[in-house]
């Protein structure tokens, strides 16, 4: 047998004077046969998730992508559809779309101005769509990302001080 051709069409020539062309697919530039399908990558972060909170599996074991896909398949859980919308994001995606850090949201979370969950303590957080387009969040993410400080009311102590209600008295009006 003797093959000839280009990488992509071979012919292989037979002992008995037979011809039989053999056509391999090429492969797209920065592929190989040994890429990363991206649902591994995805189990593989929820692997990740699942040692950090120092879950176990049912005899002790750590999480792994064997572990994970086995567990997935025995529950009959559906693939994860990156098409499907869902109103719920993360801090990284809710900093994205307030042009703020993550250390900024934390703290947006942390002082109840934007309402955020956890499904257990160092479980990432979830955070409604819906919730940051409110013009609260979106004020208060603004003074925190240029640093202002809250108003502070001169009225009384114990009157609470909405924003743009009370102005700052100057040293000039007293």
């Amino acid at each position: 047998m003797l093959l000839t051709g280009s990488p992509f069409t071979n012919v292989i020539h037979w002992a008995g004077g037979r011809h039989s062309e053999l056509r391999v697919p090429k492969l797209l530039s920065g592929h190989h046969t040994r890429c990363t399908q991206v649902e591994a990558v995805d189990i593989e972060e929820i692997a990740l998730t699942l040692n950090r909170l120092r879950l176990k599996t049912g005899v002790g074991n750590s999480w792994n992508e064997r572990r994970v896909r086995s567990l997935r398949s025995h529950l009959n859980l559906p693939a994860y559809d990156p098409g499907q919308q869902d109103s719920r994001l993360n801090l990284r995606q809710v900093a994205e779309q307030l042009a703020v850090s993550t250390a900024i949201v934390r703290r947006l979370i942390a002082s109840k101005v934007l309402p955020g969950t956890q499904v257990m303590p160092s479980a990432p957080w979830e955070i409604d769509a819906a919730a940051i387009a409110s013009s609260e969040v979106i004020q208060a993410a603004r003074a925190l990302r240029n640093r202002e400080r809250r108003p502070h009311c001169q009225v009384d102590d114990r009157t609470p001080c909405l924003p743009g209600l009370h102005e700052e008295s100057t040293e000039d009006e007293i």
